[in-house]
């Protein structure tokens, strides 16, 4: 028996979430989310073991055909695929100097950014690292070096395909840092991942990534790399409609809709950096009409 086996499926619902999709693992766990479809429906099944490096490989290729964002070229939004695939990204600026980025799989997937660090590549890596996540990990606690190991593998694989990365990558005997750098503009990867994703897909040897990362260090790029400044970051979209969307309901539709995204006072408050009408205060403020008779 497949131990993480993850089943996708797209279909039609007539119910409050027209076009999602479900997700499910081997170990019974579920969740829906919202789909956003253009033009005619879909409706397909994606299983993806997940036992071996190879695997995350395909996993990352496959959500790629998933999404409909094609096998080998680079990825123009990261965060609109996310977005996209159902999940809420916000930002929070206290988070640790050390993370990135966080997930919580709940019925709405939730995706927190850290602002700390303000650079587009590492942005959209902490991007696909969550989605990685949220896709292989499901029922299973995270945060150790495996599935770290794992999530990194899947960003690095989902922004920059195996295919493509093969075909583009620079060989010779000395680290073409020029070349490199035209691929992080086309690419919006990091110079430092592509060094390990070519170490990782044998391209260069031990050595060669052991000089490579002592090299980067001297020349101050693991803190920094060249066009970092440049790079505007990606901006999250929907969160921001939803909550202008969500002002014109009035405060018990906005307490409604929290019930059913299961998101309570203070995650709303950490999301919205507003604070939730109490319901016991509304009820409060309702004149009754036979108080005027």
């Amino acid at each position: 028996m497949v131990e993480n086996a993850l089943v996708i499926e797209l279909n039609n619902s007539n119910g409050p979430w027209q076009n999602f999709a479900r997700v499910r693992s081997k170990r019974g766990i579920s969740m829906i989310a919202r789909f956003e479809v253009i033009g005619t429906p879909w409706c397909f099944k994606m299983v993806t073991p997940i036992n071996k490096v190879e695997d995350i490989e395909r996993a990352a290729e496959q959500a790629r055909l998933h999404w409909h964002l094609g096998s080998d070229g680079p990825i123009t939004n990261m965060m609109r695929v996310v977005e996209n695939a159902g999940a809420v990204v916000t930002s929070f600026n206290d988070l640790s100097d050390h993370v990135d980025a966080l997930s919580m799989d709940r019925p709405r997937p939730i995706i927190v950014r850290s602002d700390a660090k303000a650079s587009l590549c590492r942005q959209r890596f902490a991007l696909a690292h969550e989605a990685g996540h949220l896709l292989m990990h499901r029922g299973i606690e995270t945060g150790d070096k495996f599935t770290e190991d794992q999530a990194h593998r899947f960003a690095s694989a989902f922004l920059f395909p195996r295919s493509a990365f093969l075909r583009e990558f620079p060989r010779g005997r000395q680290m073409n840092w020029s070349a490199l750098y035209q691929l992080k503009l086309r690419w919006k990867v990091a110079v430092r991942a592509m060094v390990r994703r070519a170490f990782d897909l044998g391209l260069i040897d031990a050595v060669q990534y052991r000089t490579a990362n002592i090299q980067m260090v001297k020349n101050g790029w693991a803190k920094s790399e060249r066009y970092d400044d440049q790079l505007p970051l990606e901006q999250q979209e929907r969160l921001k409609t939803a909550l202008s969307a969500m002002q014109q309901l009035g405060a018990e539709k906005i307490n409604d809709l929290c019930d059913e995204l299961a998101i309570s006072s203070n995650m709303f408050l950490l999301l919205t950096g507003q604070v939730l009408p109490d319901r016991a205060s509304l009820a409060a403020n309702v004149t009754r009409l036979r108080d005027f008779q």
